[in-house]
């Protein structure tokens, strides 16, 4: 499966990346975003796919995040991480 890699807003509410622009929907505010690069992974079962996602990814800096928007997740990082992980990824 190929993945694009690109670059989003993220910002962290509760300890939780969220998008940044699934803070209006959320009814929260942020006083920072961060860009991060990042990859969309569809899903019909998002939690399914999240759990499976980090028992996968053991990177340090590389996260999942729930969509809020869409039916998914985004696996969020450095470039250089992401290319290290996607390969290794089964869904």
């Amino acid at each position: 499966m190929k993945f694009d890699i690109v670059r989003r807003q993220f910002a962290k509410v509760d300890d939780k990346w969220v998008e940044a622009n699934d803070l209006q929907n959320r009814g929260v505010t942020a006083k920072r975003t961060w860009s991060s690069f990042c990859v969309f992974i569809a899903s019909a079962q998002p939690d399914a796919l999240t759990i499976a996602l980090r028992a996968q990814v053991s990177a340090p800096h590389v996260d999942v995040v729930l969509s809020q928007s869409e039916d998914g997740v985004w696996l969020m990082g450095a470039y250089y991480q992401l290319q290290d992980v996607l390969p290794r990824i089964t869904l």
